[in-house]
This record gives structure tokens, C-alpha cells and sequence, in this order.
């Protein structure tokens, strides 16, 4: 049997964004008081060694912190999803086109995004080579990418944040997944 880690992982993926969109949701409304951030905690590792987290000075340092959580997880989804397609499918970044059929236009747009945030986490930026620079067609949802390279990544610009579940969605239906 092919191991297949990230197809296996996919679902735990989306859940993770789900978990730190949720968590920012409950933050951003006052359910979840932020002071209960602003306190030192000691995790014992493993190995003894102890790892204290910071005190959090401000309010706006909590919802920063959350709206990083939902960056990172959803890049981390974009990452997952386009490996989970390569894994699955035997296609590869070198050999699709992605204006060449909708299927690889699908495979095309995940690694498309996927790009943003494997090459730049803190600030996840456009980094596309010209075959990528394309208008894509994710169901009625136009995605046009052929002006983005080199600018930072923007969830509009890929239609929200929902996009990934819709290009899960058309990759499965399509057999990439």
C-alpha cells in the first residue's frame, strides 16, 4: 500500500481551521474573555524541559494572535490540500498546465495558493511562475490570478475563506482527491 500522509491528514487539516476560525469568532465577540490570556503558563515537555508562554500585553495582542492562528491554519490546509492532490492523483507542479483542462486547472489553483504559504508564513505573498497566472474557474467563482505575483496574499483575492472547502469540493468531484 502508497502511503498517502496528507490525503490521511486532510480532514484533521480542516478541522484545525475550522477550530482556529471558531476561536477567533468567540474572541472577536467577548465569549471568550481575553484576560484569560494574560497570564504565564508552564508546559513540561516530554523531555523535562519546561516552555512558559508569554503574557499577552494588550487586548489587540490576543485578536492578533488568533488571526495569525487562522493564517497559519489555513495555510497549512492550502498546503495539505495541494499535497493530498499530488499524492492522490500522481500530478506534480512541473508537469501541470493549468490552463490546459479544468482538472488541471483545479490542481493548478491549490498549488497556486498553497505557494503563498509555503514561501512565506509570516506574510504570505504571490510567488507564481506565468503558467500559474491565470484566471481560474472554481464553479461559478472566478479567481484571477494573472496580476497577483509578488503581492501579498489576500483572502478576497481567492474569494473568502471558504475557497479551499469549494476547491476540496471540485478536486474530489474532478478524482484529484
Amino acid at each position: 500500500m502508497i502511503s498517502k500522509p496528507h490525503f490521511q491528514g486532510l480532514d484533521t487539516a480542516f478541522l484545525q481551521l475550522s477550530f482556529a476560525m471558531q476561536l477567533l469568532h468567540h474572541i472577536a465577540h467577548d465569549r471568550i474573555p481575553r484576560a484569560l490570556f494574560n497570564s504565564d503558563l508552564t508546559v513540561i515537555g516530554s523531555n523535562g524541559v519546561p516552555f512558559v508562554t508569554r503574557k499577552f500585553q494588550t487586548d489587540n495582542d490576543v485578536t492578533l494572535a488568533a488571526e495569525n492562528n487562522v493564517s497559519i491554519s489555513f495555510g497549512t490546509v492550502a498546503i495539505t490540500l495541494w499535497e493530498a492532490i499530488r499524492e492522490h492523483s500522481g500530478l506534480d507542479n512541473s508537469t501541470i498546465t493549468p490552463a490546459a483542462s479544468p482538472r488541471e486547472m483545479l490542481a493548478g489553483l491549490a498549488y497556486a495558493i498553497r505557494c503563498c504559504f509555503a514561501h512565506g508564513t509570516v506574510e504570505p505573498r504571490w510567488r507564481l511562475t506565468p503558467k500559474y497566472r491565470i484566471e481560474y474557474q472554481l464553479g461559478s467563482l472566478g479567481i484571477d490570478l494573472r496580476a497577483v505575483d509578488g503581492q501579498p496574499f489576500e483572502y478576497h483575492q481567492v474569494g473568502g475563506f471558504d475557497v479551499l472547502i469549494t476547491l476540496r469540493a471540485h478536486a474530489t468531484s474532478a478524482g484529484l482527491l
